[in-house]
């Protein structure tokens, strides 16, 4: 809640008179609706895990998760390890 009202004075700062000639979606297209929902589903996925999983294995899966993020960064982006 904190980073949406953070965001959204800063685009009303920046990007106001954009925002009221062609709306807030313009320039949205499939590619960044499919990372939205990429990363809304990677956290729900991350989340159920924490809720349901033991302690030993929370930290096991958090670990998973950085080194995953880690490699298909490098692979999807090109970003260095």
């Amino acid at each position: 809640l904190t980073s949406l009202v953070i965001e959204g004075a800063w685009a009303a700062l920046n990007d106001s008179e954009n925002i009221r000639a062609h709306g807030l979606w313009y320039g949205v297209d499939y590619k960044a609706m499919l990372s939205i929902f990429n990363s809304a589903i990677g956290g729900l996925t991350v989340a159920g895990v924490l809720k349901f999983a033991d302690a030993v294995l929370k930290g096991y899966a958090t670990a998973i998760s950085v080194m995953l993020t880690g490699v298909f960064s490098y692979l999807i982006f090109g970003t260095s390890l």
